[in-house]
This record gives C-alpha cells, structure tokens and sequence, in this order.
C-alpha cells in the first residue's frame, strides 16, 4: 500500500519496502520471492545545496512527482518470481528543479546569467547502509545532469533531462548490484545462487523499513 507523503520541500519519492519475504518450493526448480506491499514506506530526500558567490543570483528548489521505487522480482523466473501476476520492480525516480530569482520569488530568466555557466551534480547518500562490504546489491547513480547557461538548459549526454521555463526535471534509474549479477533476482539461473540471492532479498527488506530514506543531494557548481 503506498503511503501518501508530505511535501515539505524536498520529498523525492516514496519507496515501497519489501515485505513478508518468504520463499516457497513449488516441484523441483520454482522458488517464489513474495513481495508483499506493505505499510511500511521509505522516503528518497533531495536537498540542494547552496553555493557562495555573489554573482549566484538564483534560488532553487526541488520536488518531485509522485513516483514508487520498488525492489522485487520483476518476471515469472526459473527460481525467483513475483508473488503476484505483475512485476514488482519499478527503479525509476525523478525530480524536478525550480529556479527563482533571488530576493523576488518571480521565475528566473536565465538570459540574465550573462557569459556564466553552472554544472548541476546530484548524488545518493546510501543513509540506509545498504551496500555492505563486498556486498554491492543497489547501484546508486551520480553525476551530472547538465548546465545551465544564458541560452538555458543543456543535458548532459546520455541523461534524460528537460527544460520547462524554470523548471528543470531529472529522470533517473537505479539498477541492481554485482550481488545480483547486475540484473533483476528473477532472471537467476544458477540454482547454487537461490540462497544467496534470497538472503540478498532479505537483507534489502529489514533495511526498508521504519521509514528510513535514502537521500540525494544537488549541487549547483559554477564552471
């Protein structure tokens, strides 16, 4: 069940932890992963930082649009599957960067930067200690998304990222860890795996719980 969060500000997304994570034997070869949702939920917080220079002449803040991350089986797989019909992987997040004129509110005209340039970095914090030593299960993305300069937004390559007026939306994507072969728990073909891969699972549900949150942090760096 998806809880509806505030937006105080800088809430990015809510997460659905993994739920009562059971594995069934059904014949000779077909585990089940059940992935229940429940009403526990995980926050993703993005903060902007700010930086110190008089010629930054511009407020930003940040939000999102009401997306679910969710960490399951995502196929019908040889030893791993969903508990339901439907897949219960969605890694996909956004989110979306105002910029307003400094002191007035009103939006910001990027013409007025004259001959700057600012980078735009964003990163993961994992706040959830997710990736134990050797153990790398999540892959948290970072980098940059694009520049904005006196012609406005420029997205990087290989980054979908768009410009509205004063509004910059990021879309971005987790992906999985070298744990899981860096490919959904349910594409497993290793049957010696199944163990692993299930405490892997568990592992991921006792961290997503009690309303613990990731956080992603952007930096606005002039160039």
């Amino acid at each position: 069940m998806k809880k509806k969060v505030r937006n105080n500000k800088v809430i990015l997304a809510s997460i659905l932890a993994l739920g009562c994570l059971t594995a069934a034997s059904v014949g000779f070869s077909s585990w089940v992963i059940a992935a229940q949702n429940t009403d526990d939920t995980s926050n993703v917080n993005v903060t902007v930082d700010g930086v110190k220079d008089h010629r930054y002449n511009f407020d930003v803040t940040a939000s999102s649009s009401d997306s679910t991350i969710q960490l399951g089986p995502s196929t019908e797989g040889k030893y791993i599957s969903p508990s339901g019909s439907a897949s219960e992987e969605n890694l996909n997040f956004n989110f979306e960067l105002t910029f307003t004129a400094r002191g007035s509110g009103a939006a910001f005209d990027f013409t007025s930067l004259g001959d700057q340039s600012f980078d735009i970095k964003f990163s993961f914090t994992d706040t959830l200690n997710i990736n134990e030593v050797g153990k790398e299960y999540i892959n948290f993305p970072s980098g940059t998304i694009g520049t904005i300069s006196n012609s406005g937004f420029t997205a990087s390559s290989d980054v979908t990222a768009t410009q509205k007026n004063n509004e910059i939306t990021y879309n971005g994507k987790l992906t999985w860890g070298s744990y899981f072969g860096g490919k959904n728990p349910s594409e497993l073909a290793d049957p010696t795996k199944v163990d692993s891969y299930i405490a892997g699972l568990n592992y991921l549900k006792g961290c997503l719980k009690d309303n613990a949150a990731f956080k992603i942090t952007v930096n606005i760096e002039k160039k």
